[in-house]
């Protein structure tokens, strides 16, 4: 589901990872403006900072706030069990993110006709 305050995000990768906890019961959700929605819609997701519509335009609006949830997030991806780590295509380039050899990509690489795949 939608949230103005989501749980997960897309961190440049072709994945989705938590970006905050998320407490029992809670649903797992998405910031649908980061999925490239091609007409606005009114939110009633109900959080605080809902932002009462969500719109194509919100890459170039919101991106800098997604980018800085994904890089605190990023750092726990080494310290917590993956279990579906397997499944991972881009294991080696999240490794030299972890490693400080690379710096985190930004959620921006997912906006259609915006950036090229950073990888």
């Amino acid at each position: 589901n939608h949230s103005c305050h989501p749980t997960s995000l897309a961190p440049g990768f072709d994945l989705e990872m938590a970006v905050r906890d998320i407490h029992p019961g809670e649903q797992i959700t998405d910031d649908y403006g980061s999925l490239n929605i091609q007409s606005a819609f009114q939110c009633a997701c109900g959080v605080a900072q809902c932002r009462g519509t969500v719109g194509p335009g919100d890459f170039e609006r919101h991106f800098a706030q997604w980018d800085a949830l994904v890089a605190a997030a990023f750092p726990v991806i080494g310290s917590v069990d993956q279990p579906l780590w397997e499944l991972v295509q881009d294991q080696e380039a999240i490794a030299r993110i972890l490693s400080g050899e690379a710096p985190v990509p930004s959620c921006r690489v997912h906006a259609l006709g915006d950036m090229p795949q950073l990888r």
